[in-house]
């Protein structure tokens, strides 16, 4: 499905990725730890397609339809969170807020622009913008930061449902975060 063969990458002469290898198997769910500045977020990136190695190469299956959660929410502000979730998803109106009111959005901020939203409110939105989106292959950059101790829980139950039997990369500093993930080893 997704393969990274010896993966390097150097920035300003630092090696944050050494030799890194993984294949991501359909349907399985793996998580990446490690101290910062190890090279996740850069090895997303370069999986993602949006970074280049410097060395190595990363082979999808044709057709590999990818879904992200950034460290930024990266959100359109002056739009509504069921407006950000229409521009990458097929998903009716109901379907959108169901998930959103279930993520814990109040009813009440939905007609309002994200902009007006708290920072984990927005965290909440770019999870369901990813969750909602058309995907193979999910990948999730400490997609819980921010969150408060009930809510974090709560939302990692709505994630586990909703990537059942999907492909998952999840970017944590929590191992409490990484139950039923299979580890990967950055060298």
């Amino acid at each position: 499905m997704l393969e990274a063969l010896n993966i390097s990458k150097t920035f300003d002469g630092q090696k944050v990725l050494n030799g890194f290898s993984a294949r991501l198997e359909k349907g399985r769910k793996y998580c990446l730890m490690g101290a910062s500045g190890s090279g996740k977020t850069t090895l997303i990136n370069i999986l993602l397609g949006l970074l280049k190695p410097d060395s190595g190469a990363v082979h999808r299956a044709p057709g590999l339809k990818m879904s992200a959660v950034f460290q930024e929410d990266r959100l359109l502000e002056q739009m509504t969170a069921a407006a950000n979730i229409a521009l990458v998803s097929t998903a009716g109106g109901a379907e959108i807020e169901k998930l959103l009111l279930s993520l814990g959005i109040p009813s009440e901020s939905l007609p309002q622009p994200v902009s007006a939203y708290s920072g984990g409110m927005k965290r909440r939105v770019a999870l369901a913008r990813a969750l909602l989106a058309e995907y193979d292959v999910l990948f999730l950059d400490e997609p819980y930061k921010g969150l408060d101790e009930e809510t974090r829980r709560s939302v990692i139950a709505i994630v586990q449902k909703y990537t059942k039997d999907k492909t998952v990369l999840l970017i944590t500093h929590d191992k409490t975060e990484t139950e039923g993930y299979i580890p990967l080893v950055l060298k």
